[in-house]
């Protein structure tokens, strides 16, 4: 059997794995690891958050799913729950805003019940059941994750809820800590009995507009009933002799990412090898056209993503994320509740401007790479925030266009223009870097999660590669024979 997973988290692609060789395809096998990053990835996904997934199937047929989050249809509300927190990244300090009011509704349920749906093998009792079991059974915190935590401590231990999960004796768990989710547990065995109705209307949905009311939200049960998927055809752009498949209008992400690729072949080759590769990434940043959004000085991004190839050459990129969370769960579920409408860069025009019933934008662009006959090479994303599209494209290029093995290409160094700072991972000859001004360049000390997590895969002539982004403690499993 033959198959390539690369995630964010062992558990993740375990459970993915454990799906694949049952003989399920690759969306069976992203049902089971999207289920699990909300168990052992809990501040990047939640069922209370949203996301996107591209398949490209063996047939050479491609198709996005948007289950990203959603305004509210009303914003009319008596108090307004809505507050910063800060968040210590050592060098620097970040405020993320939370509450009750930071909560958009949330895409992650109704996104996985349509993948299913439409792509769907095996019984959903065993896509769920990696899960439940871990939710049962708990799941040790990694490096990764306790240093997630750790970040975003001011919010987990906003309510309750959040303190029990995560804190003991007052202090956060520590690395190594078991964490149990027994109301996840037992939510996702109602909720693979009863579908997406299960989180969109009943008790769910009264436990959720209950606690809005009450705290100061905007979400109502109108809300979640009129939540829906959109499946798009994504947006192509063509790279040298490939086609780059990605995230398409009206989300920022897939738009960026188009403009910085074709940024890209407008550096010639003969350019490119008479100058340094610093130099030649520089005048990339630089030239590319710039974004409205995201704030370029947000750092964290808590977003997940994995990358999945099934033994018949079925394909799924997944990216989600639940914002930094809102510091809300919903009642006996251990699910946290996104703050999206808490995100500043997802929102330009400043907080509570946003339009009533209308789609979030996102940088996130779960991506595939082509060729002119409709043959996969690539299959990619990033975590990462407002640096997603960016990390994917410097992926691409030197993947794709430089020909440098996939390793190379996911773990050497990235470069990222935030604002007029060029910020460089070490890694790079600089001695022929020469910026304009007013740009300069700010050169990080070590690889950091700040520049994205992007975990991919190559499709070769009969072999499979997966690669994790060591970023952000990535994962691989594959097998090749």
């Amino acid at each position: 059997m033959k198959y390539a997973i690369a995630a964010g988290h062992e558990e993740t692609a375990r459970a993915a794995e454990s799906i694949l060789q049952e003989g399920g395809n690759a969306v069976d096998a992203a049902i089971a690891a999207f289920l699990m990053t909300w168990v052992c990835e809990p501040c990047m996904a939640s069922a209370g958050g949203g996301g996107f997934a591209q398949i490209y199937t063996a047939e050479r047929k491609s198709i996005l799913l948007d289950f990203f989050c959603q305004t509210p249809r009303s914003k009319r509300i008596e108090t307004r729950e809505f507050f910063p927190i800060e968040v210590n990244f050592g060098d620097t300090q970040e405020h993320f805003h939370i509450g009750a009011a930071s909560v958009a509704v949330p895409g992650s349920v109704a996104g996985l019940f349509a993948l299913y749906d439409r792509f769907g093998q095996l019984p959903l009792e065993l896509l769920f059941a990696p899960a439940i079991q871990a939710a049962k059974e708990g799941v040790a915190i990694n490096r990764f994750q306790h240093l997630d935590f750790q970040l975003l401590s001011p919010i987990l231990q906003h309510q309750e809820e959040g303190r029990q999960l995560f804190f003991q004796d007052g202090q956060l768990k520590p690395l190594g800590a078991i964490i149990k989710m027994p109301g996840l547990a037992d939510y996702l065995e109602h909720l693979w009995r009863e579908g997406a109705r299960a989180f969109y209307d009943g008790e769910i949905a009264t436990k959720i507009e209950a606690q809005q009311k009450l705290q100061g939200g905007y979400l109502r049960r109108e809300d979640l009933l009129n939540y829906q998927v959109n499946w798009q055809t994504p947006s192509r752009v063509s790279f040298g002799d490939r086609v780059v498949l990605c995230n398409p209008a009206p989300h920022p992400g897939g738009q960026i990412l188009r403009k910085t690729l074709r940024t890209f072949t407008q550096v010639s080759a003969k350019e490119a090898n008479q100058s340094s590769l610093a130099q030649t990434l520089a005048r990339v940043f630089i030239d590319s056209p710039k974004p409205q959004a995201p704030s370029p000085d947000q750092k964290h991004g808590s977003t997940t993503h994995f990358s999945i190839v099934d033994q018949w050459g079925n394909a799924i990129s997944l990216t989600a994320s639940n914002g930094e969370g809102s510091g809300y769960f919903i009642p006996d579920t251990d699910i946290q509740l996104n703050n999206m409408l808490g995100e500043a860069a997802l929102l330009p025009n400043g907080f509570h401007t946003w339009p009533a019933n209308t789609r979030l934008g996102s940088m996130m662009t779960p991506s595939m790479v082509v060729d002119s006959q409709g043959n996969l090479h690539l299959v990619t994303g990033s975590s990462g925030a407002g640096r997603i599209p960016y990390a994917i494209a410097q992926v691409i290029y030197h993947n794709q266009w430089r020909g440098v093995p996939l390793e190379e290409a996911v773990n050497g160094p990235r470069m990222h223009l935030a604002g007029q700072s060029l910020e460089i991972e070490p890694g790079f000859d600089l001695d022929s870097l020469h910026l304009p001004a007013p740009y300069q360049a700010n050169l990080w000390s070590a690889p950091n999660l700040f520049f994205g997590g992007a975990h991919s895969v190559q499709v070769q002539p009969g072999a499979l590669m997966a690669v994790p982004d060591r970023r952000r403690d990535g994962v691989v499993l594959q097998q090749n024979s």
